[in-house]
């Protein structure tokens, strides 16, 4: 996946709601958070974090997808993949991934399936750009208001792999996605799929 270029940039940062601490180890997910359904765009989701000396992986449980993250980032596990967020709370995202059940889509049919789903669990979003990724991967640059009120400069990324369809969502919170483009692309970088490669 190519390394995403900055995106618009948004207002100044808020302050972030408060979650319950997680473990210290940042390699595995806190047992005392249970799985959740809940929605990947809200920033909340994610587990506040302390600070790491480490970058922790995460590995899909059926082992469909991976990703590292940067040092002093937490992670969740959500029904279809994994949220995450910086220590900070001014940059997070999810890696998810769904069944294709049965069909082969067109980026444009991707596209339409991601704006979507977006407009119904945002309260507001502008599309800004749509690029197909030399790897095959389409990606989608947005500016939404999540249920919480904070504004994520985004990008998107989503693609099929047999009958799954993936999708990386990476968001800058309450600030220019351009202040965080070193772990935005390290992110990326160390997104892997099984079957991609």
């Amino acid at each position: 996946m190519a390394p995403p270029p900055a995106s618009s940039s948004t207002p100044a940062a808020s302050e972030p709601t408060t979650v319950p601490e997680p473990s210290a180890d940042a390699a595995t997910v806190d047992p005392s958070v249970p799985p959740t359904d809940s929605d990947p765009l809200d920033t909340s989701a994610a587990p506040a974090s302390t600070a790491e000396a480490l970058p922790s992986t995460y590995r899909q449980h059926d082992g469909l997808f991976e990703l590292t993250l940067p040092p002093g980032y937490r992670y969740r596990e959500i029904e279809d993949g994994v949220s995450f967020i910086s220590g900070d709370r001014r940059f997070g995202g999810s890696a998810n991934v769904v069944s294709a059940e049965g069909r082969s889509l067109t980026h444009e049919l991707l596209e339409m399936g991601l704006k979507e789903e977006y407009k119904n669990r945002l309260q507001s979003v502008e599309w800004q750009a749509s690029t197909p990724q030399p790897d095959g991967s389409l990606r989608v640059d947005w500016i939404g208001v999540d249920t919480n009120g904070d504004v994520l400069d985004s990008v998107s990324f989503v693609e099929q792999h047999g009958d799954y369809i993936y999708i990386l969502n990476l968001h800058a919170i309450n600030e220019a996605y351009a202040n965080h483009e070193e772990a935005a692309t390290a992110i990326v970088e160390s997104y892997r799929l099984r079957g991609s490669e």
